[in-house]
């Protein structure tokens, strides 16, 4: 039975899980290996920026698209502007023709090592682009994990390939074991989401004396290294996401301190998943059922205070 729910951390709701197969309470050591898994160390590679959580690798923009993205910043509005300027960065393909580099390049060293290239947009400037080019530049077809794929995505499809090229579908449920490359074409609003890219290839530890993971993740930029969207949408994304990430913390902590002496074991169940859902998904104060949270919330605020 393998999991990747909090149970892992409680073998007594692990083995009363394995009564229902009929295994009895004293006699569950007969059946029964308890295993939770070790995760990797993660070096990021690239320049410190400050206010970020890790370390970023900046690429610059090509000349013949710096026109184009100005243009994109300065003549779009509202939500538009995001897409346009994304649009124009990847069009570019300057992070993934850099992280398709240093792939193919690993891979002529042909010591077994494995790669993951997560991006989450498809087509000709996303996952097709990444899969088609390291195929023509090895001969070696990646695999790809995309929701397109669906079900007919093998265990044995992951494990034999060298290369797995994954979009938004390969966050969850998906280990990837070898690995010695990360590479995060597009970071997401939400820090959580790219945490869980990286976390694809850190889950397993395999022996004492394996070697830290090296995890890319992209930014491109022109004229100057700035968390802001006139030079750089992938940076200012990076720095929203941690900021977001931040003020979630600080609410957690904010949410604990106005609890009595008991902290989270005395209050409902149910307000602390709200809770962590909401700095999970960073999806606080945004509209819909995250409001209506995020509104009870407040109110469990308020009564903890009086």
């Amino acid at each position: 039975m393998l999991t990747g729910t909090p149970i892992t951390d409680s073998t007594e709701d692990f083995y009363e899980s394995m009564e229902l197969l009929g295994v009895k309470k004293g006699d569950e050591e007969k059946y029964v290996s308890y295993l939770k898994s070790s995760f990797c160390e993660i070096d990021y590679m690239g320049s410190d920026i400050d206010g970020f959580g890790w370390r970023v690798e900046t690429v610059p923009l090509p000349e013949d698209f710096v026109s184009p993205y100005k243009m994109s910043v300065e003549t779009s509005g509202g939500e538009s502007f995001y897409t346009k300027a994304i649009q124009v960065v990847l069009s570019s393909h300057v992070k993934q023709d850099l992280a398709i580099a240093r792939v193919t390049q690993a891979m002529k060293k042909d010591d077994g090592s494995r790669f993951f290239i997560y991006c989450n947009r498809l087509g000709k400037d996303g996952i097709d682009y990444i899969s088609e080019e390291i195929d023509r530049i090895t001969g070696k077809k990646p695999c790809i994990i995309t929701s397109r794929i669906g079900r007919s995505l093998t265990v044995d499809d992951i494990n034999k390939a060298r290369v797995i090229v994954g979009s938004l579908a390969s966050n969850e449920g998906i280990s990837i074991n070898g690995l010695k490359q990360v590479h995060i074409i597009t970071p997401h609003w939400n820090i959580s989401q790219t945490r869980q890219a990286i976390g694809r290839g850190t889950r397993f530890k395999v022996g004492e004396k394996s070697l830290p993971i090296e995890v890319y993740c992209y930014a491109a930029y022109h004229e100057k290294v700035e968390p802001d969207p006139m030079y750089s949408i992938d940076l200012y994304e990076y720095k929203k996401s941690f900021d977001k990430d931040r003020a979630s913390r600080q609410l957690l902590d904010k949410f604990t301190s106005l609890l009595p002496s008991g902290g989270k074991d005395q209050v409902e169940p149910q307000v602390v998943d709200m809770f962590e859902d909401l700095m999970y998904y960073g999806e606080l104060g945004i509209a819909g059922s995250s409001k209506e949270k995020l509104e009870s919330l407040v109110d469990t605020f308020a009564m903890a205070e009086n």
